[in-house]
């Protein structure tokens, strides 16, 4: 049996770019790797397949606490499917469900933790959800925030943005390497590398620098344009934005802005998010 490897974050933090990072490493192609391939080289906690794999009852009976049981035995199927490491994203926070653990730790090797600036996700998860700036705000303000079921994936609790990164970072750990998205864009190379590092891959600086290139946020765009992208939902234009930070100074007024910091001040100053002057 191998173990999980688990890509985590709040949603819109740059969970996808790091998957293409690894997915373009991994195929060493002198061409950058289809965008619907990254689910062959991850998958999700929540996809309703691994859950049925599980309890093959109609999955309109199960209640939450089920769907809270199954997460581990859903782990435990997930990481018996290699005998090495297999890459899992998660946005769920590290907090439990329904009373129930929501991480086999039995199973898991390590995570990497991607931290973005909460007030550039607010404008892209809005996108994302098809929600004005304000509902985005109370959603990602709500303590204990669950995802709801789907046709195709499975219920889990999100909790608020500030809720979701203490769940992950507030304690260090060896086993969780925490990556700042805005690293991410500053230089791309340096913070994947030291992923790498922290993965114990054996990458040469060509293979890194070819998987970079390859994932440059211009790059994904024009393969969503070219062929789409299946995460994309239906209230998006495209899934993939600019990849820029602080375009929140664009869009988001005094008011939004003084109510998002004052909810969540505590996490934003730790990664030094509170802007200048409040």
């Amino acid at each position: 049996m191998g173990s999980i490897v688990w890509l985590a974050s709040y949603p819109k933090s740059g969970n996808t770019w790091l998957r293409m990072l690894l997915l373009n490493l991994f195929t060493g192609s002198d061409d950058p790797a289809r965008l619907d391939d990254v689910s062959r080289m991850s998958t999700s906690d929540t996809v309703m397949r691994w859950y049925r794999d599980v309890d093959d009852r109609p999955p309109e009976s199960w209640s939450s606490d089920d769907v809270a049981q199954m997460r581990l035995e859903v782990q435990r199927h997930l990481a018996g499917l290699r005998d090495d490491s297999i890459f899992v994203k998660t946005h769920a926070a590290l907090m439990p469900m329904c009373g129930h653990p929501a991480f086999d730790m039995s199973v898991t090797a390590g995570a990497v933790y991607i931290v973005r600036n909460p007030l550039d996700i607010i404008v892209s998860y809005a996108r994302h959800a098809g929600l004005d700036y304000d509902a985005t705000i109370t959603l990602m303000s709500t303590p204990g925030h669950m995802l709801p079921r789907t046709d195709d994936l499975t219920e889990f609790v999100q909790g608020g943005w500030s809720q979701n990164v203490a769940s992950w970072t507030a304690q260090p750990n060896p086993a969780i390497h925490v990556l700042r998205y805005e690293d991410m864009i500053d230089d791309t190379e340096a913070a994947f590398a030291k992923v790498c590092r922290f993965l114990t891959l054996d990458v040469t600086p060509e293979d890194l620098s070819r998987a970079v290139s390859h994932s440059q946020i211009a790059v994904l765009r024009r393969l969503e344009d070219e062929d789409g992208f299946h995460e994309r939902t239906k209230n998006q234009e495209r899934f993939f934005g600019e990849g820029r930070s602080g375009g929140w100074r664009d869009v988001l007024n005094d008011d939004q802005l003084a109510r998002f910091v004052e909810r969540h001040r505590v996490q934003m100053a730790r990664f030094g998010y509170v802007p200048d002057g409040m």
